[in-house]
């Protein structure tokens, strides 16, 4: 369940950066600076989200490792 969200998380992101990519150029700002601000927007959201995973992860799935 974990990995489909993260890769449906990706997608959105994806379309969302294309759009507003298309955006900033409109409004006049130059490309390679619409993509850096796009791309530290995108890093502050994933990376906690990205360290979020291992620690959910390990605590739901810590009851199913013990019954081996």
């Amino acid at each position: 369940m974990t990995l489909t969200s993260l890769v449906t998380l990706a997608g959105v992101g994806v379309a969302v950066s294309g759009t507003t990519l298309e955006m900033l150029r409109q409004s006049g700002m130059a490309a390679g600076r619409g993509i850096d601000a796009i791309r530290l927007a995108i890093a502050a959201v994933l990376l906690p989200a990205a360290g979020a995973v291992p620690v959910f992860g390990k605590s739901r799935h810590k009851g199913t490792l013990d019954r081996r």
